[in-house]
């Protein structure tokens, strides 16, 4: 899958799979959105992942099954809409 240019949005991002997935994903020219419970991680590794592509750390509370249409509204993110979540 192409994703360069594309916003990523990813639901547990701070650890594991999912950090390496967002890892990977800006390091193949996406926009990256990390959304954790662990605010202090996601922050802290979205920092270090924007330091060589766009990334941006979403606080999912208050917790709702609706979380990714609320993250990947054009109006929600910097960074637009999302295109892969």
């Amino acid at each position: 899958m192409d994703v360069r240019d594309k916003v990523c949005v990813v639901a547990r991002g701070a650890s594991g799979i999912w950090l390496a997935l967002c890892t990977r994903f800006a390091g193949e020219g996406a926009h990256v959105v990390l959304s954790d419970l662990d605010q202090a991680a996601c922050e802290q590794h979205a920092a270090s992942i924007d330091a060589f592509r766009d990334c941006r750390a979403c606080d999912p509370r208050p917790v709702d099954p609706h979380l990714v249409a609320r993250v990947s509204s054009p109006s929600a993110h910097p960074l637009g809409q999302g295109d892969v979540a």
